[in-house]
């Protein structure tokens, strides 16, 4: 046999040798990705048989990596909270100690009432926001494995969605709440401007970010909305070798065993 051949199984083996090594090294970024390939597949609209929707940060997360996906939340999370802090600072006083415009009408009246109710709104809401995102943080920064940053990426799916919907809400409320004070000791006409504007601010903002801003450059629109300029089977080449990587080691453990 060619003395020469066999040196270059040796070489090629020796290489292969080194590649695990190195894979063994890495081993919290690839063990256990072949749990969670198939509800990934699923998520970022790769199984065909799938009707839902599309998890936006599941699909970054396979784009960009576990690790830029949760520095984004958490940064996105963290301004939310500072936020929603800030305007409990005041809105939580003026509910339990309402202005005096509020306070000099009789208990049962209808504008105390709707006061009350919508800055009880308000309040809880902006709590519920800053509690729902420290649950995020915390789920998110306690994982150990990539794998588990994944998984917990795909399992909170729609939560941001629903967190900075709260957060739009909460200020709505405090808007309407705001307005039936200033009702009493303004009147109608400054009242009215007041939540009118406030209520359309945030309308128009969420109108400008679904509408306007995220459609130019969102990963789901990018590959599900304009044909042929994004495919997410490229980056999640990667996420299916390291799939195959955790798959056989684990074979090799059990045949050990």
């Amino acid at each position: 046999r060619n003395p020469l051949h066999k040196k270059n199984e040796v070489d090629n083996k020796d290489d292969e040798s080194k590649d695990w090594k190195l894979n063994k090294e890495s081993f919290v970024e690839w063990f256990g990705m072949d749990e969670i390939i198939e509800p990934y597949s699923k998520a970022i609209g790769l199984d065909t048989s799938y009707t839902g929707s599309i998890n936006g940060w599941a699909a970054l997360a396979v784009v960009h990596g576990p690790e830029k996906v949760v520095t984004e939340l958490n940064t996105n999370l963290a301004t939310i909270q500072i936020v929603c802090g800030l305007l409990l600072s005041f809105t939580f006083p003026i509910m339990v100690s309402p202005p005096d415009s509020i306070a000099n009408l009789e208990q049962y009246d209808p504008s105390v009432i709707a006061f009350g109710l919508f800055m009880s709104f308000c309040n809880i809401g902006l709590l519920l926001t800053i509690i729902l995102g420290t649950i995020v943080e915390l789920g998110l920064n306690s994982c150990g494995r990539s794998a588990d940053v994944y998984r917990m990426i795909l399992g909170i799916g729609i939560m941001p969605t629903c967190i900075y919907t709260l957060f739009t809400v909460s200020i709505a409320s405090m808007g309407i709440g705001f307005g039936i004070a200033m009702y009493w000791f303004y009147g109608t006409t400054v009242s009215m401007i007041f939540s009118v504007t406030l209520c359309s601010f945030c309308i128009i903002c969420n109108w400008i970010s679904v509408k306007l801003v995220l459609p130019l450059g969102h990963v789901v629109h990018g590959w599900r909305k304009t044909a042929g300029t994004y495919d997410v089977r490229v980056p999640f080449e990667k996420f299916e070798k390291f799939s195959q990587m955790s798959r056989q080691y684990k074979q090799e453990m059990m045949l050990k065993k």
